[in-house]
């Protein structure tokens, strides 16, 4: 049987340089991610972390995930098969959990969640999940069989669907190599290097406040409160004036149309803070800040609470 194609070898290529571009700025590779509140058995939560093992020299990796037991304490670690191909641990826009895997084979390129979910970002797009470049002959016990060349189009589209899977391959360990140290509590993009001064901070947990750059009020809190829903894990207070600003409040600036709001957005659980100004411009803006406000509040008030007894 002929293997077919359903892109052509310019389709390929095009497509690569689309995928590669959307990796460079919606993802960011990271040696490991940990996810928080993860379910680790019933009605209890804990951490979960994903890491990769690899060799590049035999283009095999595979995934190892770890999570905590009712203590706080990092169980043994769980490895998979080994898958032939890429693998890297990312986050960003294009994750739907704070982390999650990320596996380049012959089969395409696929999202894996710890949940043991996957699902496709590029599929093969051939009929089979080989080519065959020439004619061949093979001895069987039943004699000799002669298998022709697959048409030349398909041949050239596979050999551009190579190429373009080992392009994206080393752009992501390019990325890994390159990437910043930032903190792991809220699943970060590439974008945030353009929006916060990391240079002001000491990175991870127990860091220094990190101003955002100026006039990136607005898109900041966008980035991370993409809903402006809050939780209490990240959340934001308004009109908090000190170094920073003033104590405007969201409703003065709307009445002038001309004042900013100070803000602070806080992260209890690795203690770190991140602060700045923003400008609203539209009533949409304001009705995005007066709901990230409420919903700051409504967290505040659950932290410290005795959470429900799931024994009944």
């Amino acid at each position: 049987m002929q293997t077919t194609s359903t892109m052509t070898a310019d389709e390929i290529r095009s497509k690569f340089a689309e995928i590669i571009s959307n990796f460079e700025s919606k993802l960011e590779v990271v040696d490991h991610g940990i996810i928080n509140d993860y379910p680790i058995g019933v009605g209890s939560l804990g951490k979960c972390k994903l890491q990769v093992e690899s060799s590049d020299a035999h283009c095999i990796w595979r995934t190892v995930m770890s999570t905590t037991d009712e203590h706080g304490r990092w169980c043994e670690a769980k490895k998979s098969t080994a898958f032939t191909g890429y693998g890297f641990v990312v986050t960003g826009e294009l994750v739907k959990s704070e982390f999650e895997w990320l596996s380049i084979t012959l089969n395409g390129i696929d999202f894996l969640t710890a949940t043991g979910e996957s699902r496709h970002y590029f599929e093969r797009p051939f009929s089979e999940g080989f080519v065959r470049t020439r004619d061949s002959r093979v001895s069987t016990g039943n004699g000799v069989r002669e298998f022709k060349a697959d048409a030349p189009e398909v041949v050239e589209a596979w050999k551009a669907y190579l190429v373009g899977l080992n392009t994206v391959a080393k752009s992501l360990q390019a990325m890994k190599q390159s990437a910043p140290t930032m903190p792991t509590m809220q699943a970060m993009t590439a974008r945030e290097t353009q929006l916060w001064d990391w240079t002001k901070s000491n990175g991870g947990h127990y860091s220094k406040p990190v101003p955002v750059l100026e006039g990136m009020g607005m898109d900041a809190l966008r980035a991370m409160f993409p809903d402006g829903e809050a939780n209490e894990l990240n959340f934001v207070l308004f009109s908090t004036s000190g170094v920073h600003g003033s104590y405007v409040t969201i409703e003065d600036s709307e009445t002038t149309g001309l004042d900013e709001v100070t803000f602070v957005i806080v992260q209890p659980r690795v203690v770190a803070m991140r602060y700045g100004n923003v400008v609203p411009k539209s009533p949409e803006d304001y009705a995005y800040l007066k709901k990230l406000r409420q919903t700051s509040w409504d967290a505040m008030s659950k932290i410290g609470k005795q959470k429900e007894s799931f024994n009944g």
